[in-house]
């Protein structure tokens, strides 16, 4: 039986292999920009990667739903921190180049969030059930 959890944690792994493989984004386009220098270029996709890679794991830690809750919400910090990055550095240089990195960020952000809230659910509804007994 698939979780519906399970379909968000991959709908963010694979936007977050999108941004890492499918970026069409040029390096001198990015290192024109002020902030950014190619160290943090590959800091980006090594965040995306570490991101999606987190996500894979996620789903195969569904027996211990509290380990899966924490590395999610790991996860979410770690995707709010850059997506505040590089829309700081997007609205600094005025440029629309990091626009589709952002609203892959925000994409990823946002199921992993309602990935979160399901879990806590299931989490929920197995405390109340060991209640019972």
């Amino acid at each position: 039986m698939l979780r519906i959890q399970t379909l968000y944690l991959l709908l963010s792994a694979l936007i977050n292999f999108a941004i890492a493989f499918f970026s069409h984004l040029k390096d001198d386009e990015l290192l024109s920009l002020n902030g950014l220098s190619l160290f943090s270029i590959n800091l980006f996709w090594l965040i995306a990667n570490t991101g999606a890679a987190l996500n894979i794991l996620e789903i195969f830690l569904y027996k211990n739903r509290n380990n899966q809750y924490r590395t999610v919400r790991f996860n979410n910090a770690i995707y709010f921190i850059i997506l505040l990055y590089v829309v700081f550095i997007a609205i600094f240089n005025k440029s629309s180049v990091l626009l589709i990195p952002i609203l892959g960020i925000l994409l990823s952000l946002i199921f992993s969030l309602i990935a979160t809230k399901n879990i806590k659910k299931d989490i929920d509804l197995l405390n109340s059930s060991n209640r019972l007994r």
